[in-house]
């Protein structure tokens, strides 16, 4: 009970930090890919592959944050269904844009694979962070 009195009665509290960070990494990581695009060092579609990939893995941390904080002071049953059930949703989520952009968008598959992995871990280990700060404070 201690710990709701804290809060501003608003749930998605410290989740506003966290989106404006994730929007920060958005317009740092296109400007980068703005900057290569007129430097001609990437073809036009190893580009748009390196945008799919980034904007994808985005998406899906938005989603981790958001089913997170929704949850967060659930009970443990509907916390459980939309963070575990939250992770297949996006697992299925993500394999279905993937399957769409590499089938009927003919993007640059290597690219592709490459800025998706790097994004994913970058951005899974800041969920994973967010997640312990999280703890700390409560």
């Amino acid at each position: 009970m201690r710990r709701i009195e804290k809060r501003s009665g608003n749930k998605f509290v410290l989740l506003k930090k966290e989106i404006i960070i994730l929007i920060s990494l958005v317009v740092l990581s296109g400007i980068a890919l703005l900057i290569l695009s007129q430097l001609n060092l990437f073809t036009e579609a190893q580009l748009f592959a390196a945008r799919s990939a980034v904007m994808l893995n985005f998406i899906n941390t938005g989603l981790a944050l958001l089913f997170f904080a929704y949850s967060k002071d659930k009970s443990n049953q509907t916390f459980l269904i939309f963070n575990l059930g939250g992770m297949v949703f996006r697992i299925f989520f993500m394999l279905t844009i993937i399957i769409i952009l590499i089938k009927f968008l003919k993007i640059d598959i290597d690219a592709f694979i490459l800025v998706f992995f790097i994004f994913y871990f970058s951005l899974l280990s800041y969920e994973i962070t967010y997640f312990i700060r999280y703890k700390r404070k409560n």
